[in-house]
């Protein structure tokens, strides 16, 4: 269960990111024409980047999977915090990348945590139920960017991360005695 509920707060707020960063910018710069297509890439790149950084010889080799979705999920709530304090280009854009880079990391994370916990035969359908409250967390999200400012709705999402945050904490509280266990055998 908690593993569900930590990949659809972590994946309603990126589908939520994904729908407000173009009207974000195109705020922050004001009229000013917005290169969609180069910050489209950049943000692609540090996909790519949070995905290098989930590797054996860099974060795994520092922390179990459970732990850095931990990390994972402070640094993309501190990440979309900015654009709830600063209007900037640079510090809004950056923060768009750092979050961008949380999500490249967080795909091969969830999916390492899920292999541990969930047998293969069975996780496409146990994961599908988690879709139900996934889609219901874009949907708020989505619909809130047409009744709120952009700042508030990004500090809603934050709290969605921190939340996961939360979760995660308690996946690894969890783990715990489950790794003493084998320890002890």
């Amino acid at each position: 269960m908690l593993l569900g509920a930590v990949n659809a707060l972590f994946e309603g707020s990126m589908f939520s990111f994904v729908f407000m960063w173009v009207p974000t910018m195109f705020g922050v710069l004001q009229g000013s024409p917005l290169p969609t297509g180069l910050v489209f890439a950049a943000l692609t790149v540090c996909i790519s980047l949070g995905g290098l950084l989930f590797s054996p010889s860099l974060l795994l080799s520092l922390a179990s999977a459970e732990k850095i979705a931990v990390g994972i999920f402070l640094v993309g709530a501190a990440a979309l915090t900015v654009p709830v304090m600063q209007t900037g280009l640079i510090p809004v854009l950056v923060s768009f990348c750092v979050f961008e880079t949380c999500v490249g990391a967080f795909f091969p994370c969830a999916a390492l945590m899920r292999s541990k916990v969930i047998p293969d035969a069975q996780q496409g359908s146990v994961m599908n139920i988690f879709r139900v409250p996934l889609n219901i967390l874009v949907v708020v999200g989505t619909k809130l960017t047409d009744l709120y400012p952009a700042g508030q709705v990004f500090s809603i999402v934050v709290s969605w991360l921190l939340l996961g945050a939360l979760l995660q904490v308690a996946i690894v509280a969890s783990a715990k005695p489950a790794d003493k266990d084998i320890k002890a055998e």
